[in-house]
Parts: structure tokens; C-alpha cells; sequence
């Protein structure tokens, strides 16, 4: 039978054309989960956690989860004690849609905790307590392995899995054992009564003297049909029919490993309980598997906490959400022609020096009269705006175009200034859901940042913005980060304002645009400052001092091209002919248009509020004017956006996608 063939019969596993059962019998922890923000440096060490989080977890319990979630009938078998941790994962197992009815809490008994530590690169240590109930199997319903398509076992409870496998063996169906480190005692008694061993490097290692492809044909003496060793992203190997063979691994983008493992146990299980050769299981795992820890989308990766997806993505590609939502604040050529008007202290500001006031005098009601007047005359000109929730919105929803994107912005224009650097937060009772909830199409969020500021300062900034962006996946929301480099406090052009720094270096612009780029961010268009003074950038002309400015742009272009992040200009209040300019070496470089505001419309209020008529008349002519030319610009030179969509090769019948987003 040819591996597609093979495949192509998981489509009728949840479908009830082909119906599938699988046991899974062991260990069942509840792993208490603490993410730090650097890699470990091998010694005795205090690190700050960043996150902590109560999950899931164990072997087979991770496995059975998996199972799951690939759309099959599952069941854990397993101990547990009869307090507070136990109850807690009986009931995370029945949410997750796997049949509890053999996992027993013992009065007597002690449940299973693990504390897992995982840093900055996704790699983790684990430390296990396994939990004190009794080893004796009896109690097991053997009758009910009659329904099994196929049985899984990790080694944690020896007598548990002998008792399984050879009651599963008696009725010819396939056992497969997760061969995680155990006493050299538990593979003896365990292998011989195993169709597929499947060990991890570090275990293979421990029980056959090494992990190479040698010791996986000596392991061939206990009978096994398959001898397998997982290599991380090296694939795996196994020994079959007295062949050597292996499969290579996708590359994907590490956040985090704990589970993987798990997770490929349970998927070959599936596949081999479905009838699928054994390439073909390594290949679903290979094929499918990647998908249920994708880079982009799902911060938590502990399988009793995320869905599957059997839709195949390149790891580059966004979810369909994020695709929409960025489509939405395209204009039909793909660039982003996006007007700003959540702006808070510079439109106070422009409303006091317009009305002879100081920026404390200004109302409430002169900031929402001036946005609306805003919103009403310019947003039938560009392909979306940026609106804040305060003010914006209850000023001129009613006046957005349907056809035109609405980008929400998230975060509280008041920072907390520090000797060290500045520290953003969120407006208060504003959040992801919130902006999902009320029709957005993306998630904008301003973070100061300079890469040479206080350690503590730049750590909660990355927090921030992480956090955002796991909120934003969740949502299946774009996220569109604004990075901006600001003086130092006591420096002596040091300012609170919305105003491009003099005196930034390129360096500092550049390694922010790096830092952000990262995978973790969860990053879907950056919206991003000259890496130059606009004031002082030079004609695109082909001079030597040009070639060095345009070298700058191009740094930033190529993180984001091998990120594939779409990029987009802020102007930072720079004249018109001076952002016309900015945009030019941009274009060059790869970015895809423009999100400005001051210099569209400032001038519009500095010289006619409160007189709304002139207001309105200046931006029809003036402001206009100016959208008019960054538009026919980014048309001429600024790189197109396209979305890139799933190509649904795993959906062959109805429910599938529903099944698997």
C-alpha cells in the first residue's frame, strides 16, 4: 500500500467509516510550568520566571490527549491519588474529550507533580515526583483491550503495562511502547512484549550503551517488529525487517519542546491502530504532527492545552484569521495605505496650541469633535485607520467605511519613566478580546524600546509585548507592533513627546527591529521609524552618502523579509516632502507602505480648530493632498502584500475542517 494511500485512511478515523480505538496506559503529572527568560547556565543560579502556568501532563496522558485531538476514540489507563491534583487532572482529561473511566484515584494514594523550567530557546528540565500508589494491575477491565485498535504504554507503571500488552498480544493488536528513561530491568520485561519501541535519544542511550543506528539493530533480539529512536530535529530512525531507515524532521520554529515527544507517541499510535504501514506513521507524524506546535500560533504547547491542526502550513504562513485581518487593512493591490488617529498627546497638544490653551484645559469633547472630523474626511481615502478606544471610537465608528480596516490600539499612551528606560502598559479594562470582540480587524501596540536600556526595563517591555501576542494568536488576530527608540531621562534632549529622536543611532532602530522579529512575539506587521533623522536623510540619489542611508533601510528589510513581516512607515510628524523621502528608501528596502498621522492631518488642526468648517476644509484640500502622494508612492514603488492561505491537502470530507482549525 502507498503512503498516500495509507494517509488518506485517517480521514475516515473520526468520520465512523473506519473506527478507531486507542488505549493509553501510564503516567498522568500535573506539571506546574515556569518560563524564564534566558538559557540556562548550567550552575546554581536564582532566575526570575517570566510566566507560570498549572498544565497537564505525563507520557501517555500527553499521548491519549494528542490522540484526541486527532479526532480518534481514546481512553487513559492510570493512577492517580485522591486529592486535589488527581481530581484536577480527571477533569482536564474529560474536558479534553478522553474517556476517564480506568484512570483511578487511589484514597491512599499521592498524585504524580512535575516542575518544568523553560527557557528563552524552548528547551526544558523537568523535575518529576511520579507518586505513590499501588504497582498491583488487577483491577484493570482486560475485557475492554477487545475494543482497542491499538495500545500504547510509557514505562512508569511496569506491572500496568505488562498487563496490557499481553492481553493486547493474545488478541493481535498492535502494542506500542514509549521508551522514555526507565531501569534496564523495565525494557527487559517490557520489549519482548512489544510490536513498536519507540525510545528517545537520552533512553536508548541509558539502556543500549548509545544512541547510534547499531545499537537499534542489537535491540532486535526482544522480537519487536519496530525499534525506533527519536533524534529532535534530526528526525528519527528505526530498524524494520532487518532494514535501517529514517525519516527526516520538518523544520519548525522552537518555543517549546515539552510534550513532542508525547505527541509523536500518540500520532504513530494512531497511525498504526488506522492500518498505516510504518513509513507512513512516521511520515503523519512528520507531516501532521509539526502542526500541533506550530511557530505562530499557539503560546502554550502542552498537548492537553492546544488544538490540532491536519490543515498543512509552511511554518511562515499565518492562521486564516491573521490573513483576513491583515487583507482587511490592505487595499486591493496588498499595500497598507493606513491613516493613524490614535494619537492622544499630540492631538491634545495641537488642540491647546490651537485654541491658546494649555494641553490640561483641553476637553474631551474638542478631542472627539476633532477625530471625528478626521475619520469623516479622510477615511474613504485609505485602505484602514488606527483608532484608540477612548476617544476614537464612541467619536466616529459610525463614520468608518465597511470597506475600510479598523486597527484598535492597545496600549496606555501614559508610560512609566524611569533613570533606566520606559515601561509601557495596557489602557485600563482594554484588552485582545475586547478589540476582537467589538469588530476589529488587527491588534496595534506601541512599545518604547532601546536595546541599551536597563536589563529590567527591556525585560518588561518583552513581556508586554509577548504577552500581547499570545493573546493575539489565541484570537487568531493580526498584531501590529510599533517600535520606537527614545532620549533617556535627564538626557539633554530628553522629551516625553511623541517626536523622532535627533540623536538615535541606526544600531538601536535596527536590533529593536531584530529583537521583535522573533517568532515569539507572534509579530504580524511592524510598523517602524527611519532608522535615519527624516530631517536629516539625504536625496535617494545614488550618492556615496545615499548607498550608506539606503544600507540602513536594508538592514531592516532583510529581518523582516526572513521573517516574512510585512513593514510599514511611520512618519513621527515629519514634514511631508521629508516622509516622502523616508518612504522612498523604504520602498527600496522591501516595506509595503505607510501608517501616518501628524503629517496627513496636523496642520489641518494646528491652524483651524475649533472652527470645524475650516478644520474639514483644510483636510479635504491639504491633507488630502498629502495622502494622495504617500498613496501614489506606495503604489509605484512599495512592495505588495499577499495573503498565504492553507492549501487544505487534508480535507477530504465534511467536518474535516471544523474538526481540525
Amino acid at each position: 500500500m502507498s503512503t498516500s494511500a495509507n494517509i488518506g485512511d485517517l480521514a475516515n478515523v473520526s468520520s465512523g467509516a473506519k473506527p478507531v480505538h486507542v488505549i493509553c496506559l501510564g503516567l498522568s503529572a500535573l506539571d506546574q510550568v515556569w518560563r524564564v527568560d534566558r538559557p540556562f547556565s548550567g550552575g546554581s543560579e536564582k532566575i526570575k520566571a517570566v510566566a507560570y502556568g498549572t498544565l497537564g501532563g505525563g507520557m501517555a496522558a500527553n499521548a491519549s490527549v494528542a490522540v484526541a485531538k486527532l479526532g480518534a476514540s481514546v481512553a487513559f489507563w492510570g493512577r492517580a491519588g485522591n486529592d486535589a491534583a488527581g481530581h484536577e487532572m480527571k477533569s482536564a482529561f474529560t474536558a479534553e474529550g478522553v474517556d476517564v473511566e480506568n484512570f483511578r484515584l487511589f484514597a491512599d494514594g499521592r498524585s504524580s507533580v512535575s516542575g518544568i523550567i523553560v527557557d528563552s530557546s524552548g528547551e526544558r528540565q523537568i523535575v518529576n515526583f511520579r507518586g505513590l500508589f499501588p504497582e498491583a494491575a488487577n483491577w484493570l477491565p482486560l475485557d475492554a483491550v477487545a475494543r482497542a485498535s491499538a495500545v500504547l504504554a510509557d514505562p512508569r507503571w511496569v506491572e500496568g503495562a505488562a498487563t496490557l500488552f499481553c492481553e493486547a498480544r493474545s488478541r493481535g493488536i498492535p502494542t506500542v511502547l514509549d521508551g522514555d528513561m526507565a531501569d534496564a530491568e523495565v525494557f527487559e520485561r517490557l520489549l519482548p512484549l512489544t510490536d513498536h519501541a519507540i525510545f528517545s535519544e537520552p533512553a536508548l542511550t541509558a539502556f543500549a550503551g548509545s544512541a547510534d543506528d547499531k545499537s537499534l539493530a542489537a535491540l532486535a533480539r526482544f522480537g519487536c517488529r519496530v525499534i525506533a529512536v527519536t533524534r529532535g530535529e534530526g528526525g528519527v530512525s528505526w530498524y524494520e525487517d532487518s532494514e535501517l531507515h529514517r525519516q527526516a524532521a520538518f523544520s519548525v520554529d522552537v518555543v517549546d519542546t515539552t510534550g513532542a515527544g508525547d505527541v509523536f507517541h500518540g500520532a504513530y499510535t494512531l497511525a498504526i491502530a488506522a492500518g498505516l504501514d510504518v513509513r507512513a506513521a512516521m511520515m503523519f507524524f512528520g507531516g501532521h504532527g509539526r502542526h500541533e506546535m506550530p511557530p505562530r500560533r499557539r503560546p502554550q504547547r502542552n498537548p492537553h492545552h492546544q488544538r490540532v491542526s491536519c490543515i498543512h502550513e509552511d511554518e511562515a504562513m499565518r492562521t486564516i484569521g491573521k490573513n483576513r485581518g491583515l487583507a482587511r487593512l490592505a487595499d486591493a493591490d496588498g499595500h497598507f495605505r493606513i491613516v493613524a488617529l490614535d494619537q492622544r498627546p499630540p492631538l491634545f497638544d495641537a488642540i491647546a496650541k490651537a485654541k491658546g490653551i494649555t494641553r490640561d484645559q483641553v476637553e474631551y469633547s474638542d478631542v472627539t469633535a476633532a477625530k471625528r472630523l478626521l475619520v469623516e474626511n479622510l477615511a474613504p481615502h485609505c485602505s484602514s485607520m488606527l483608532f484608540d478606544p477612548n476617544f476614537a471610537v464612541p467619536a466616529a465608528i459610525d463614520l468608518l467605511p465597511p470597506r475600510c480596516g479598523l486597527i484598535m490600539t492597545l496600549e496606555e499612551h501614559r508610560v512609566e519613566e524611569t533613570a533606566g528606560g520606559r515601561k509601557s502598559r495596557a489602557i485600563t479594562n482594554w484588552s485582545v478580546d475586547k478589540i476582537r470582540a467589538m469588530g476589529g480587524d488587527a491588534v496595534k501596540v506601541l512599545a518604547w524600546y532601546r536595546p541599551d536600556a536597563d536589563a529590567a526595563v527591556n525585560e518588561h517591555q518583552k513581556k508586554f509585548v509577548r504577552e500581547i501576542g499570545e493573546g493575539c494568536a489565541r484570537h487568531d488576530i493580526p498584531y501590529v507592533l510599533e517600535l520606537l527608540v527614545y532620549p533617556f531621562l535627564g538626557s539633554a534632549n530628553h522629551t516625553a513627546d511623541y517626536v523622532e529622536s535627533p540623536g538615535k543611532l541606526p544600531a538601536l532602530v535596527i536590533d529593536s527591529v531584530r529583537e521583535f522579529a522573533k517568532p515569539e512575539y507572534n509579530v504580524d506587521l511592524l510598523k517602524l521609524e527611519s532608522p535615519l533623522a527624516a530631517n536629516s536623510l539625504p536625496a535617494r540619489d545614488g550618492s556615496a552618502e545615499a548607498k550608506a542611508a539606503q544600507k540602513e533601510f536594508d538592514a531592516i528589510g532583510d529581518i523582516c523579509r526572513a521573517r516574512n513581516i510585512p513593514w510599514v512607515l511611520l512618519s513621527g510628524g515629519a514634514a511631508p516632502e521629508k516622509f516622502e523621502r523616508v518612504l522612498d528608501y523604504s520602498y527600496a528596502a522591501g516595506a509595503s507602505g505607510f501608517l501616518a498621522g501628524r503629517t496627513i492631518w496636523l496642520d489641518a488642526v494646528l491652524k483651524n480648530f475649533p472652527d470645524r468648517a475650516a478644520v474639514a476644509a483644510s483636510l479635504r484640500k491639504d491633507g488630502l493632498n498629502v495622502l494622495d502622494r504617500l498613496s501614489e508612492l506606495t503604489t509605484a514603488k512599495g512592495t505588495q502584500w499577499k495573503a498565504r492561505y492553507p492549501g487544505f491537502t487534508d480535507i477530504k470530507q465534511e467536518g474535516d475542517f471544523a474538526r481540525a482549525y
